[in-house]
């Protein structure tokens, strides 16, 4: 199942991610959060003045970080054009959550941006409370078939939440695009 992505109105920068998302009906409406089969969806897009956001779910800590990664790679290509043909082990340490949380997403920006590789999925194999250790699931980017939305520049500290609320865990995380 493909992810429902809530878009911020009137955002420039985001003009071509509003584009697509508009022709696939996955946008989720100004009221908030879309249900699809009772279960709400894992992530959406927040707005921001100079950058975007994130917002993402989960049942554990593991859920929580694969739809965040989830996210990221929702607002920066179009997933779907990715094969799954290679793996690429990712880890990520941090003091508490919050730091766990946006050195895990930078190491799959620089996984985008440093190496030109393209995660499809990201999976999270151990998980604990400073460390986190995944595979990459993606290929070699390609800009033939690889259409960007955005460049995310960096995940950043600004208004950074990461924690557990009405019994399910939850993330907001914004990006420097």
């Amino acid at each position: 199942m493909t992810p429902e992505v809530a878009v911020p109105p009137n955002r420039a920068s985001m003009a071509p991610l509003l584009r697509r998302l508009e022709g696939s009906g996955r946008i989720i409406d100004s009221t908030g959060m879309r249900y699809t089969n009772g279960v709400e969806e894992p992530f959406e897009i927040l707005e921001h003045t100079a950058d975007v956001g994130l917002r993402a779910w989960g049942a554990s800590p593991a859920g929580l970080f694969e739809n965040a990664a989830a996210a990221l790679l929702a607002i920066s290509y179009e997933r779907e054009t990715v094969a799954e043909r290679e793996s690429r082990e990712i880890a990520a340490d941090g003091a508490d959550r919050e730091s766990m949380m946006v050195n895990w997403l930078q190491e799959i920006v620089w996984l985008i941006d440093g190496e030109w590789w393209l995660p499809r999925r990201v999976s999270v194999r151990e998980i604990s409370e400073t460390g986190i250790r995944g595979t990459a699931h993606g290929e070699p980017r390609d800009a033939a078939r690889h259409q960007f939305n955005v460049i995310v520049k960096a995940v950043t500290y600004h208004q950074l939440k990461v924690g557990q609320e009405a019994g399910r865990w939850r993330a907001e995380v914004f990006l420097d695009i």
